[in-house]
């Protein structure tokens, strides 16, 4: 199985190279990282759908051990009963069969609607949960796609259900976000309030 990044144009230059995983699969975990350190935290809060036991191919769960808030999602019945051992006052965690209801999840959990980072990673309606999300927009977005649905297939049309990377970018810009690197089977954008953070703090510099 391939492990190739792809670094789009927003992240040349200084995203190119950060991959690590410290629990993650592909490499997220340096992107992530990186992308952090150039855009900044802002309230260290992150949530993650399809989040399995919290910790085997986790991209919060280093977050997580350093001191952030989290939200986190998951379905199957047997890696939610392991999740639970991981919540605390910092971490909520709740059983959903995800769809459109993310927004309501994070109200629930009373999460900043400008959260530092979303993760959606659910093999299947990954397109239909973020293209639901109106009121909450993560600064930072990891979102599955399917490396097998075809470049310009529609959405659903991968063999879980999943989109592919084009159907995924096209819904991030219409939504207001930048690409800024691909890995085996997960697109990181930037929403463009981040970038423009960036951008206001090295002006004023």
């Amino acid at each position: 199985m391939t492990r190739k990044t792809t670094i789009y144009d927003a992240g040349k230059g200084w995203l190119e190279g950060c991959e690590r995983d410290d629990y993650s699969q592909f490499g997220e975990d340096g992107l992530i990282e990186a992308a952090l350190s150039h855009f900044g935290e802002t309230n260290r809060c992150c949530f993650e759908v399809g989040a399995a036991d919290g910790v085997f191919y986790s991209n919060t769960k280093r977050l997580r051990d350093d001191g952030w808030s989290a939200l986190l999602v998951e379905a199957d019945d047997r890696l939610f009963a392991e999740l639970k051992q991981h919540e605390s006052d910092r971490v909520i965690c709740r059983q959903a069969w995800l769809h459109k209801q993310m927004d309501w999840l994070l109200a629930g959990a009373k999460m900043p609607r400008d959260i530092d980072l979303g993760v959606i990673d659910i093999d299947g309606n990954d397109y239909s949960a973020w293209a639901a999300m109106e009121v909450y927009r993560p600064r930072l977005m990891l979102i599955e796609y399917s490396p097998y649905a075809g470049d310009d297939n529609p959405e659903g049309s991968g063999p879980f259900g999943q989109a592919g990377i084009n159907p995924i970018r096209q819904l991030g810009e219409s939504k207001r976000y930048v690409l800024l690197a691909t890995t085996y089977c997960n697109a990181l954008f930037v929403s463009k309030e981040a970038m423009d953070g960036v951008t206001v703090e090295r002006r004023s510099g």
